[in-house]
């Protein structure tokens, strides 16, 4: 994950270095990847990026700090 905070927003980036087709199903919360006919199933990344988003917002107010917008 890369955070990159400014004066006036807060980006997390979630790089992913996936070969193959990818699949998103939003029905199922799931990453699919077909590779040479091989299909694996991952993690929704959507999801995996709000969970961190709130982790970074809980954060900041545990240390009480003012966070700009995400």
């Amino acid at each position: 994950m890369i955070l990159l905070f400014t004066p006036s927003y807060t980006l997390l980036l979630e790089i992913k270095d996936i070969s193959g087709t990818l699949t998103l199903d939003s029905e199922f919360n799931q990453l699919t990847k077909n590779y040479n006919g091989i299909v694996t199933g991952f993690s929704d990344p959507i999801t995996q990026a709000n969970r961190q988003k709130l982790f970074l917002q809980r954060f900041f107010y545990d240390h009480q700090l003012v966070l700009p917008p995400i």
